[in-house]
């Protein structure tokens, strides 16, 4: 796995979505991936140590 160039992620683009005519779509299509995997991930690593909620925050404890 590497990283893209802009052309290979407009060629990808477009295989997925169709036309690829406005530059302004790239950054979201890209957050879009970046989001895509990073829930993957998450949800892989709380299946597999039986765990819930988000990977990256401290739990909250409540006060009484």
């Amino acid at each position: 796995m590497s990283i893209k160039t802009q052309p290979e992620l407009e060629t990808f683009y477009c295989k997925r979505k169709g036309s690829f005519s406005n530059g302004d779509r790239m950054p979201s299509f890209v957050m879009q991936q970046f989001s895509n995997w990073l829930n993957g991930y998450a949800k892989a690593f709380n299946k597999r140590y039986r765990r819930m909620g988000g990977l990256f925050m401290d739990y909250i404890k409540e006060r009484l």
